[in-house]
């Protein structure tokens, strides 16, 4: 029962999440990263052009 519970409190919590997305053109809120050599990279750093964020989760 527990785990029913959970997965509906889940799903309903990614439901919520899933009608927020962005739409073309919208802002960015300022977020940083750490590079693999330590350095922090904020997008307010980049804020004279276009930036392209590529992402990939190793499992």
């Amino acid at each position: 029962m527990k785990r029913i519970a959970f997965a509906l409190i889940f799903l309903i919590g990614c439901t919520i999440h899933a009608n927020q997305s962005p739409r073309l053109h919208d802002t960015l809120p300022d977020f940083s990263l750490t590079d693999t050599e330590g350095k922090t990279h904020r997008l307010s750093d980049y804020d004279d052009g276009h930036v392209m964020l590529f992402t990939l989760g190793y499992g």
